[in-house]
């Protein structure tokens, strides 16, 4: 398997991250039609985690930036909309944006990624 994954090309990769987003905005906008239990408009809640769910095409070039847009989006929809407590496509895309920094960040700028997301979840 790890010689499969080896072997996929550039193009291949943005192929898999395409994908990837497409299952986040499916699950996010899915979520978001039928939770009951909404904070604010249904129509904000879902443009919020569908620009979140997009940020994820470029988790593998800029990874921390994209942890630090889903951060502030947890932060703002906090504060305004649904928290991410009460919605199962908040806590998916944090974890992902958590994962994606991990595995695509070395060094000082994944210590930082860290740092900020646990940041993050103690205060939301």
């Amino acid at each position: 398997m790890r010689r499969r994954l080896a072997r996929l090309s550039e193009a291949d990769r943005r192929g898999i991250d395409r994908i990837l987003v497409v299952c986040l905005l499916v699950v996010s906008e899915v979520d978001a039609t039928f939770h009951g239990n909404l904070t604010g408009p249904r129509g904000a809640n879902m443009a919020m985690l569908g620009l979140m769910a997009l940020a994820f095409l470029w988790r593998r070039s800029h990874a921390l930036e994209v942890l630090v847009f889903v951060l502030t989006a947890l932060v703002l929809m906090t504060a305004f909309l649904t928290p991410p407590s009460d919605m199962f496509a908040l806590v998916v895309l944090l974890v992902s944006a958590c994962y994606a920094s991990g595995r695509h960040l070395a060094g000082r700028r994944a210590l930082v990624a860290l740092v900020l997301a646990v940041g993050t979840v103690f205060a939301v």
